[in-house]
């Protein structure tokens, strides 16, 4: 299967600030679901070791604009027995 590059610009209550992750991902991504797009974000940076855990995330809420093939995501990532706060935005990059 042929691949796309994305980005997810993830907002995080600890820096105050942005932080953009390059990945990629089968280029049937932005026809699934919003939640199994935020899965495969997930996947990458677990990957990459900037998260242990993969699974160490509550998604609150997630929801897809199809015309535009962006998600965006607000919930909890769990590290070190702390819950931070994060809001994602997730587009294929040209």
């Amino acid at each position: 299967m042929a691949k796309i590059h994305c980005q997810a610009i993830v907002l995080g209550e600890v820096s105050g600030s942005d932080g953009t992750y390059l990945f990629d991902a089968d280029d049937d991504l932005f026809q699934r679901p919003a939640d199994e797009i935020v899965e495969v974000f997930m996947r990458q940076i677990h990957d990459q070791q900037i998260i242990s855990d993969r699974d160490h995330y509550e998604l609150n809420s997630a929801m897809k604009n199809k015309d535009k093939q962006v998600v965006t995501a607000v919930g909890n990532l769990f590290l070190k027995n702390d819950a931070l706060p994060f809001v994602v935005m997730i587009s294929q990059t040209e």
